[in-house]
């Protein structure tokens, strides 16, 4: 598992987040989304980030965040 990740910041010009991307970052507390025009972020049985978010920041131009 990767702790040493904390924190990820998903720029602007991410299109396209895959399953599982950030499963094994059990360390990974802290996620900032601005991809604003995002259509793919893992799905319901394999999410793209793990369950130990603690905070979450959406960017301004973010309309809209995929499954």
């Amino acid at each position: 598992r990767w702790t040493g990740l904390t924190s990820v910041t998903i720029p602007n010009s991410v299109k396209i987040i895959g399953n599982c991307a950030f499963k094994d970052c059990s360390g990974l507390k802290d996620l900032t989304f601005n991809a604003w025009n995002c259509t793919k972020c893992g799905n319901y049985v394999d999410p793209a980030f793990p369950s130990t978010i603690e905070t979450l920041s959406i960017g301004e131009q973010v309309r809209n965040i995929p499954n």
